[in-house]
């Protein structure tokens, strides 16, 4: 607050520490007779303008006064300094360093501070901007709202495509106003005539107040006028006049009076206390920094604070009656009742210009509504709202606590509803209007807005009320959507499998990656399409392929029967190649998938399958099915390949082979007997193929030497000899029978040379057993026992072939040490025997016992590398480094 007096005495007292007082004075006063008469501060509280009755104006910085400098920051204005230069009215709030001045000699100036706003010293600029013959009242300039100039009885206007392209000099200066309006002129001078606040301004007549707001259209002809007579009645004037958000605040002899702009009624008035008859009321002043704002009035002798509150709670319903909803909405205050109030004021306003959907907005913010009934059916009455009721549901079901879940079903059910009502209807009126394209849009927008509302609201809905809702409308592609979305796959599936769109269906399998629903639909989609449903299957690597076999066995049915019929001929057995693929690629060993496998390839008479069937029993299948049945299955089918080599498995040789040959199979006869390992049931069976060679075969010469290399040698000429007929001649198998004496001959060569090796051998023992009876050792003077290197000679010791020499005591010690349980017993009962009776036991007969081998290099020492050792810690101590 800055409160000057005419002394030249400025006091500066900040609002929020009124107890300190910053007090300066003015030193430019010449002499008793100059007064200080008015004073503009800039709305940044920056700069400070002084004006003096001797028409001399200062400028001085607020910082430097406030900080209490030595040499406060005082400039002399000095080409201010006229006497025809008596400024009423000032806009300081475009610029912190400029401003508009309106003087009473009718010249509006633009004075640019420049320099001297942040030295001391230097001039003002100053630009004549407009002149006229009367005293100007008002200057106003804002870029975005416009501009006014109020010069004696008119008011000019100046809008805001000027203002935004134009500084204040260009605009007042070379600019014809927008528009101009006269008024009678006041017939004497009091006060201040004019006051702006945002986009609103008040400008006092001699018949009343002009009042108008810039965001109007035509600002200065929709301006309303508070004449004087609507007023109580009163023997003063207007004096100063000040404009708050929605109310008039004038000053008129020592009362005060606040006018509603809105209705322009009185709402305030009173008479300000004097303590003097004497003091006088001089003008308003009003801080607009403060929420609310603040008005001050001074006398003379005092200040007066006039505190406003509670504005807006009072313009409310005005606003509703001038039907500015929006504005009645902005107001702080407004209590949650009042609110809603205004809403419903606002709906039944939209609802009565039939802007439905608009009206909806406004009903469904109606926050204290329990029930939303009696709304809804208003606009239940007309088809056509249906749209509107959408949103007015909407909008209640978004604004229902998640505690209410009874009523956000209700109304969630109620909404779908609606949908479905509105797609049946506009798929009517496209079934008789198919021309119109319009209507395919708008189709096209419900469904968008249905999904929306479903995916936002899922959460809010009972999934079976919604499910008799969607379906009692028949809309499947809706119901397809919903149920989608509530993850309902078995519904989704089903759909498209009735569809017969096979891709959808295996496309979902595949996202999905449930087992079980690809067990439960397995049989058609194997049927109809089989390629993409294998490849479906191969993709989900968690699938048992053991519940899938019913349906590869209705697949290999239907597939039969349509290469029986001559249809799709080529195509192959897909379900065959998915249970080899989980044998071969997946390692599946579970006995029903191999039997299965097999059983499709055994049955298939469309190719012959025979070598490919072997290839799989040999790498795959080993134990994993259950020979008896395939072995019965391929002999009903006639698969005697497959037969052959099951019976191989089963080392069942003599069937295999007779099964063989009765089917004119002698090759894989030839087979199995050669692979097999006992030499007896090897010669049978090949007696049973060379019986068949050799009835078939006419040249007994060389069937005779192809079966004997065939078989091995296994057989022999004397083997096949019965086998031959009474007509067979010896000049048919001499050859082979030479072959046959060699051998022999060599054989009895060969025995004879390994009979005489045997003989030299025998003689060579003999002739060792003789020499060892009379070898003997010699031992040095002081030999050492070779285990507990004390001397020989000490105790009884031996001397083994092998050089080592050790006393008894230690032979004993180290077979007993030993894991030869066998020997240790024996000494354990000569020495049981010889502490009861020392002449049960002979001397000969330990000594046989110990010198049967050496126990340090004989079996006795070997046997013991798996013991474990024993360690002496102190030795192993030594040992490290």
């Amino acid at each position: 607050m800055f409160i000057a007096l005419k002394t030249g005495h400025i006091f500066i007292i900040d609002l929020d520490d009124p107890a300190t007082v910053h007090s300066f004075v003015l030193p430019m006063l010449i002499n008793s007779q100059e007064k200080l008469l008015h004073v503009w501060v800039n709305p940044q509280a920056s700069l400070i303008l002084f004006k003096t009755n001797f028409a001399k104006y200062h400028l001085g910085h607020v910082q430097s006064i406030v900080n209490k400098s030595k040499d406060p920051k005082l400039t002399t204005l000095k080409k201010l300094n006229k006497k025809s230069f008596d400024v009423r009215t000032v806009d300081w709030s475009f610029d912190e360093f400029a401003l508009l001045a309106g003087t009473k000699e009718g010249i509006a100036y633009y004075i640019s501070f420049g320099s001297s706003a942040k030295s001391v010293g230097e001039d003002a600029h100053i630009t004549k901007i407009h002149s006229a013959t009367e005293p100007v009242d008002g200057i106003m300039f804002r870029k975005s709202l416009g501009a006014l100039l109020i010069i004696g009885s008119q008011i000019m206007y100046w809008d805001g495509s000027i203002t935004q392209k134009m500084d204040p000099i260009e605009t007042f200066s070379s600019v014809k106003p927008t528009a101009v309006e006269r008024y009678q002129q006041m017939d004497k001078e009091c006060g201040s005539r004019f006051s702006f606040m945002g986009s609103r301004f008040a400008w006092v007549t001699q018949s009343g107040i002009v009042i108008g707001d810039f965001t109007d259209e035509k600002v200065l002809a929709n301006a309303k006028v508070l004449l004087y007579i609507e007023l109580p009645a009163s023997t003063h004037r207007v004096k100063d006049v000040r404009l708050t958000k929605y109310h008039l605040i004038l000053l008129r002899g020592s009362e005060v009076i606040v006018v509603n702009q809105l209705t322009m009624k009185v709402t305030f008035q009173e008479c300000i206390f004097n303590s003097n008859d004497t003091e006088k009321l001089h003008s308003l002043c009003v801080d607009y920094s403060q929420d609310p704002l603040t008005v001050w009035c001074h006398s003379g002798s005092n200040v007066y604070e006039i505190v406003t509150s509670g504005e807006d709670k009072s313009v409310w319903k005005h606003l509703c009656d001038l039907h500015r909803f929006e504005e009645a909405l902005t107001l702080n205050g407004l209590s949650p009742i009042q609110r809603d109030y205004v809403h419903s004021l606002y709906g039944d306003y939209y609802y009565e210009q039939q802007m439905w959907l608009e009206a909806a907005t406004q009903y469904s913010k109606i926050k204290m509504l329990n029930n939303c009934g009696p709304i809804a059916l208003k606009f239940m009455n007309d088809s056509s709202q249906v749209a509107s009721l959408q949103l007015l549901l909407s909008n209640y079901l978004q604004g229902t606590k998640e505690n209410y879940q009874v009523k956000q079903v209700i109304l969630a059910s109620w909404i779908v509803q609606n949908y479905m009502n509105q797609l049946n209807d506009i798929d009517e009126r496209i079934s008789r209007e198919a021309t119109n394209t319009d209507l395919g849009n708008s189709k096209t927008e419900i469904v968008l807005e249905f999904e929306s509302f479903v995916t936002q609201n899922f959460n809010k809905m009972d999934r079976e009320t919604v499910y008799q809702i969607i379906s009692r409308q028949n809309r499947k592609k809706e119901l397809l959507f919903f149920a989608t979305l509530a993850q309902d796959y078995e519904y989704v599936l089903a759909y498209w499998i009735k569809l017969e769109n096979w891709y959808e269906s295996l496309k979902l399998l595949s996202s999905l990656q449930d087992p079980e629903l690809i067990y439960k639909y397995s049989t058609i989609l194997l049927i109809s399409s089989p390629d993409a449903t294998i490849n479906t299957w191969m993709q989900i690597t968690s699938l048992d392929p053991v519940p899938l076999i019913p349906s590869i066995l209705s697949y290999f049915t239907s597939h039969q029967k349509r290469k029986a019929e001559g249809i799709y001929s080529n195509v192959q057995n897909y379900g065959a190649n998915y249970l080899k693929w989980c044998i071969r690629d997946q390692h599946n060993t579970v006995p029903i998938v191999h039997n299965t496998y097999l059983y499709m390839m055994i049955v298939d008479k469309s190719a012959d399958k025979d070598q490919e069937v072997m290839q799989f029993l040999s790498k795959y299948s080993k134990d994993y099915f259950d020979k008896d049945f395939i072995l019965r299955l391929s002999l009903r089918h006639e698969r005697y390949s497959v037969s052959i080599c099951i019976y191989s498995e089963m080392s069942l040789y003599e069937e295999a082979v007779t099964l063989a040959l009765n089917y004119g199979r002698l090759q894989e006869a030839k087979n199995v007997a050669s692979t097999v390992k006992d030499p007896d049931i090897k010669r049978t069976l090949w007696l049973d193929i060379a019986a068949v060679v050799i009835k078939k075969d006419k040249d007994i010469k060389n069937t005779l030497t192809v079966l004997i290399q065939e078989s091995e040698n296994v057989l022999s000429v004397k083997d096949l000899l019965p086998l031959f007929d009474e007509f067979v001649t010896i000049a048919n198998i001499k050859e082979e029978l030479v072959r046959i004496l060699e051998k022999h001959s060599m054989r009895i060569t060969k025995l004879s040379q390994e009979i005489r090796d045997s003989l030299k051998i025998k003689k060579e023992i003999k002739n060792d057993i003789v020499l060892f009876k009379n070898r003997y050792e010699n031992l040095k003077p002081g030999a050492s026992c070779s285990y507990c290197s004390r001397p020989l000679q000490t105790r009884k010791f031996f001397v083994y072939p092998c050089g080592h020499s050790i006393n008894t005591d230690c032979i004993i010690k180290i077979i007993m040490g030993s894991n030869e349980y066998a020997l240790k017993m024996k000494i354990q009962n000569m020495q049981k025997k010889l502490l009861r009776d020392k002449n049960l036991v002979s001397p000969e007969e330990l000594e046989e016992l110990l010198s049967a081998q050496c126990p340090l290099c004989s079996e006795i020492s070997i046997n013991n590398i798996d013991e474990p050792w024993e360690v002496d810690e102190d030795n192993a101590v030594k040992w490290k480094i």
